[in-house]
């Protein structure tokens, strides 16, 4: 929340933050696409498919955004 206040300080226009809650015991498998010792294979494209043909579509329809890419980011922490 301080990193957000901080770029929002700086920016030239709002900033509309979301957050996904991931999938606890299953957040390996979600968030990675190869096969990985720690939770086999993953489904990572599934959730990117649902972020670009759900959940952005979902955002800009019902919130005041500019939806071109140069004004869209995706960011998370650890493998998030």
């Amino acid at each position: 929340d301080q990193k957000m206040a901080l770029l929002a300080s700086r920016a030239r226009h709002e900033v509309i933050l979301v957050t996904i809650d991931h999938a606890d015991a299953q957040r390996i498998k979600e968030y990675t696409v190869e096969r990985t010792r720690l939770g086999g294979k993953g489904r990572g494209h599934k959730y990117l498919q649902f972020v670009r043909d759900t959940l952005k579509p979902a955002i800009d329809a019902n919130l005041r955004t500019l939806p071109e890419p140069e004004n869209t980011g995706m960011g998370g922490s650890s493998l998030g």
